[in-house]
């Protein structure tokens, strides 16, 4: 449904499959998606399930252009994360707001 709203949208980014990101160490990510501006790239990967350390460890196994949409709903503390994190984080109730996404791929965009 990310999709579909992405398309309703007039931007200069463009949406697309997530493709694998090599992370050294023997370690991977595969996104979601990955937008493109340009020579700008940004990716989002959708977080469901989760608790506060693992957000934490993600975001710091994660490069600094993945954007993270996570879950209000599916939290599994309610501990609310430190704001030095939120620069990578969109959260979500039901619906991943893709104004939301747009503004952080323009701050985190390598």
């Amino acid at each position: 449904w990310f999709e579909e709203r992405f398309e309703k949208v007039d931007t200069p980014w463009t949406l697309e499959p997530g493709g694998l990101i090599d992370l050294g160490d023997q370690s991977l990510l595969v996104p979601d998606f990955t937008l493109r501006n340009g020579d700008r790239v940004a990716h989002v990967d959708i977080v469901g399930f989760w608790r506060k350390g693992y957000l934490r460890q993600r975001l710091a196994d994660t490069p600094d252009n993945v954007i993270l949409a996570v879950s209000k709903r599916l939290v599994g503390d309610t501990v609310a994360l430190p704001g030095t994190i939120q620069r990578q984080i969109v959260s979500f109730a039901e619906i991943i707001s893709v104004p939301a996404v747009l503004e952080r791929a323009e701050k985190v965009a390598i």
